[in-house]
């Protein structure tokens, strides 16, 4: 989105499609980085509460909810996603299409039932899709 964003920013007048078949957000948003990080700190938590005893702090940790752990992890993760959806479909000078896409031609391409066309498509992929090993 960045590239599309700056884009946008040069020429006002400039119309963009983003196409994703995935969520709007990333891997990093999506699976990666960012779920990672809110997993890991109750996990850093726990292992706090278990040295707690170093510093003179007596603690019993009871247990772990591992399902309000993800369903927390999943409602901050589903809050961002919404939020570049709601940003992307609300931006005058984007037609934004969480759908799968295919060439059909040059320059043109089928999202959903509809045909796009333009002088300029810029992809951005995974390379592991691109490259499967």
């Amino acid at each position: 989105m960045n590239v599309v964003d700056g884009m946008l920013r040069r020429d006002e007048n400039l119309k963009a499609a983003v196409i994703d078949k995935d969520e709007p957000g990333g891997i990093c948003l999506t699976r990666g980085c960012i779920p990672s990080k809110i997993l890991l700190f109750p996990a850093e938590m726990v292992r706090t509460i278990q040295r707690a005893g170093i510093f003179g702090i007596d603690v019993d940790l009871k247990s772990v909810d591992f399902t309000k752990v993800m369903q927390r992890m999943r409602s901050i993760i589903d809050g961002d996603i919404n939020s570049i959806r709601e940003g992307l479909s609300s931006t005058p000078n984007i037609d934004y299409y969480h759908a799968p896409a295919e060439f059909i031609s040059s320059y043109t391409l089928r999202v959903d039932k509809e045909t796009i066309s333009s002088k300029m498509i810029l992809l951005s992929t995974d390379p592991k899709q691109l490259f499967p090993q």
